[in-house]
């Protein structure tokens, strides 16, 4: 921003003087006749004229028109005077603000390292494993729109737009290496933005070394064939020691194969040459996301990561063991859209730290690689905590090997139709495990699944109606009922009431003493309801409020979406 300086015109309101002689000369050449004209007029005056009438009101005529054009002439000075004034003043606002801004404007009494954690928020990624896959209400996967970027661009770069508003933080964010470091660029864009290749050399350059948070994608076929990308593909590859969330989205074709082979042999080639790369290691890497069509080229590059000790989270549109033994003995969370293979027990056996599995679908893949483990009766038993599964992923084939003692959380989605078999077949495997589920999302046919676990403290149903879950939960006179342990319960996407929910919850809780005397909750502490659009959530939403304002005086916690509790 400009300095103030005090004599400049904006600064000090102009005197102006808008007294005109030319408004008092101004008059009509025979006023004692053009004021007469419109009442002759509203009169019907229809006589006719004098020679001499006709005399004057010709010269009043011929007179007019120099008169209107000295009117036109004055009311143009006034405008531009107006204009005039009005930029004056604004000028004299914007130099006000200035000044405020610079004895009060927080930012500017900012230590340095603040400004640096505020610009490094602004220009991270975000949470990597955002980037394609979150969970719905329901606590399903769903994948993102896999070519779409928060600044609804093709290319990313929100550091050069800091450098945009002044100098002081155009030299600041050029001396942060880690504000360069997030990338995300959409091999169109070299199409329609010729410019975008230097911005991202611009950007790998004021990086240095600052390790890479990059998401690349080509989504069309056509853009193989672009050097722009060959050349992008080198630049990355040329840093693998820096990598640390990679996110790579393919379209399916040939031209992504022949990427991941080329990839490989670059990889293999620059370790060759002894130029700082070692083959297979990407040290810093926490995060890896791959969006392709499974094949044996993919299972190629794979390879290349032999040597991955900080891997967190991988993500893969679809997903197999064969071919390749890439190190991800460290991964702690796996989303996979496809999994390929003889079992999860075959996938999990690979990864003694998992916690967090999600997984969409499961193609049986009887690998010849893999023909060592297990012997007959030998299972393995996995460090799994959470587990999200379509239910057309619970075939016994697919659970076979394997058990989950640590399973604590799950979700089981997907359609109403499903293999009662396969739920006994998974429900054994589960009890075979003696797991202790705390927390459980599902559909609403599973009911059988639900009374078999015992130990649910947090129960989420996907539902169209309560009556089977309001029968199923209801605890009887004497008191026995299913999930015994249950403390909070939701409904999803309810389209119809059932009035016995108020039977259900005083079934379950109690109103007691606490040692002090006042009134608490044992049992159910909190229900959620989510009602959709029904009409009767109104009436629905006062029921609740009436007949169950006991419990929730004694803290029983009622929430919900279309809900006013």
């Amino acid at each position: 921003m400009d300095a103030i300086n005090p004599n400049l015109p904006g600064c000090t309101p102009p005197t102006v003087d808008i007294s005109y002689p030319l408004l008092h000369q101004l008059n009509p050449p025979v006023p004692e006749f053009s004021h007469s004209v419109f009442s002759h007029i509203r009169s019907g005056f229809n006589l006719p004229f004098s020679s001499g009438e006709v005399a004057r009101m010709k010269d009043f005529i011929a007179g007019t028109s120099e008169s209107i054009t000295e009117y036109d002439k004055a009311i143009a000075e006034m405008e531009g005077l107006l204009i005039g004034l009005k930029n004056a003043r604004d000028d004299l606002q914007r130099h006000s603000d200035g000044a405020q801004y610079l004895i009060s404007a927080p930012i500017r009494k900012l230590p340095l390292d603040v400004l640096n954690e505020i610009f490094t928020f602004y220009c991270d990624m975000g949470a990597p494993v955002e980037a394609r896959y979150s969970r719905d209400k329901y606590g399903r996967v769903m994948v993102k729109d896999v070519y779409s970027f928060s600044m609804s661009s093709e290319i990313f770069c929100p550091t050069l737009k800091l450098s945009w508003v002044c100098s002081f933080w155009r030299t600041f964010v050029q001396s942060c290496p880690n504000l360069w470091s997030s990338l995300k660029v959409s091999a169109s864009v070299f199409q329609s933005k010729p410019g975008a290749f230097p911005l991202l050399l611009k950007y790998l350059s004021h990086s240095a070394n600052n390790l890479l948070d990059f998401s690349f994608n080509v989504k069309e076929e056509s853009l193989w064939s672009n050097p722009k990308v060959q050349q992008t593909t080198d630049l990355l590859l040329e840093c693998p020691m820096r990598w640390r969330h990679a996110a790579l989205t393919f379209a399916n074709g040939s031209g992504s194969m022949d990427w991941f082979l080329w990839a490989a042999a670059s990889l293999s080639t620059k370790s060759l040459k002894g130029n700082g790369v070692q083959s297979g290691s990407f040290p810093a890497l926490e995060y890896l996301d791959i969006s392709a069509q499974w094949s044996n080229e993919v299972s190629v590059f794979l390879q290349s990561f032999s040597s991955c000790p900080r891997l967190r989270v991988v993500c893969f549109s679809a997903f197999s063991w064969s071919g390749h033994n890439a190190d991800f003995s460290c991964v702690t969370r796996l989303i996979l859209i496809r999994f390929i293979g003889k079992s999860f027990g075959h996938l999990l056996r690979r990864l003694p730290l998992l916690e967090t599995l999600s997984v969409d679908a499961f193609e049986l893949s009887e690998d010849s690689n893999d023909n060592t483990w297990p012997r007959p009766g030998e299972h393995y038993s996995s460090s799994l905590s959470r587990l999200c599964v379509n239910s057309s992923v619970l075939q016994p084939v697919a659970w076979r090997f394997i058990r989950l003692p640590r399973l604590t959380d799950m979700t089981l989605f997907g359609t109403d139709s499903f293999s009662t078999q396969n739920m006994q077949s998974f429900s054994s495997m589960l009890r075979d495990s003696q797991c202790r589920l705390k927390s459980l999302r599902m559909l609403q046919t599973m009911l059988d699944f639900i009374a078999l676990q015992l130990s649910l403290v947090h129960l989420t149903v996907h539902t169209h109606t309560l009556d089977p879950f309001v029968r199923l939960l209801q605890s009887g006179e004497s008191g026995a009922s299913v999930v015994r342990n249950l403390r909070s319960l939701t409904f999803i996407n309810t389209t119809t009431v059932w009035y016995g929910l108020q039977t259900l919850v005083e079934s379950r809780c109690t109103v007691i003493q606490s040692p002090e005397g006042h009134p608490q909750i044992s049992g159910l502490q909190a229900l959620t309801l989510d009602l959709g659009h029904n009409d009767r959530v109104t009436t629905f939403s006062r029921f609740v409020h009436n007949r169950l304002s006991p419990l929730k005086d004694a803290g029983f916690k009622l929430s919900g979406r279309y809900l006013d509790l």
